[in-house]
């Protein structure tokens, strides 16, 4: 995948951003095992009608306050970006299916970029198809700005036919520049270090039948993003 804001190079991406005591946001679990976040949950718990905490000693500690992700702006925009991630998948499969050419996410690369709309909510733009793939290539998919700008946009996603959920070298290196230069350049937009790029990746042992990583500036070489919950839902419009 490339994403083509092209002033945005490596050699001028600036002073690597500061990742102290950044939170894990959106609607990403914090490990395989654990349940996704909901509304309502703090430390990525989700809401389980019926289930209990066991409490030990005489004088044990309070639960944590719950929180409502959607209460606050800073939070509201990386839960709704994941919402839109989530809902991309089936415009990325219904836009493969389109070609009527044999093309799916699993011989073909898709992508598009998420935007914030003057609402607060988060949508995806056209879709960007990449070429058919050859054997001996990787097939890579060329994802257009679309009227995106540094003030709206929020991430992007794209699919690896190949089924692995990292992103490529490349890909990293071009991501993390393009949230190095928005912190640098435009420090109003304080979600920077929250916004993701996302790779889908079919997997049949999946419910879903494919997972949804969310890469930030924070994920590590070679390292799989967080996964993304794919029945996300936005935060309500107002």
């Amino acid at each position: 995948m490339r994403n083509a804001f092209r002033e945005i190079e490596m050699t001028d991406s600036g002073p690597p951003a500061q990742l102290d005591d950044v939170v894990t946001t959106g609607q990403r679990r914090s490990s395989p095992t654990a349940p996704f976040p909901a509304r309502g949950s703090s430390s990525g718990i989700g809401d389980t009608p019926g289930r209990t905490i066991d409490l030990a000693g005489d004088d044990p500690e309070p639960p944590p306050q719950q929180n409502d992700p959607c209460a606050d702006p800073a939070t509201a925009l990386p839960w709704n970006a994941d919402a839109a991630a989530a809902g991309a998948v089936a415009a990325l499969a219904n836009k493969a299916a389109s070609l009527n050419d044999g093309s799916s996410l699993s011989n073909r690369e898709f992508g598009a970029n998420l935007y914030m709309t003057n609402t607060g909510q988060v949508e995806i733009t056209e879709i960007d198809v990449g070429p058919e793939a050859v054997v001996g290539d990787v097939p890579e998919v060329e994802i257009l700005p679309r009227g995106t700008t540094y003030l709206n946009w929020m991430g992007d996603i794209h699919n690896h036919p190949s089924g692995d959920g990292r992103l490529s070298t490349n890909e990293r290196n071009q991501f993390n520049a393009r949230i190095d230069r928005m912190i640098r350049d435009f420090p109003s937009r304080t979600d920077a270090l929250a916004l993701a790029a996302y790779v889908v990746i079919l997997d049949p042992a999946s419910p879903h039948g494919y997972r949804i990583y969310a890469h930030t500036r924070g994920t590590g070489a070679d390292e799989l993003g967080k996964e993304v919950n794919p029945d996300a839902v936005p935060c309500p419009s107002n």
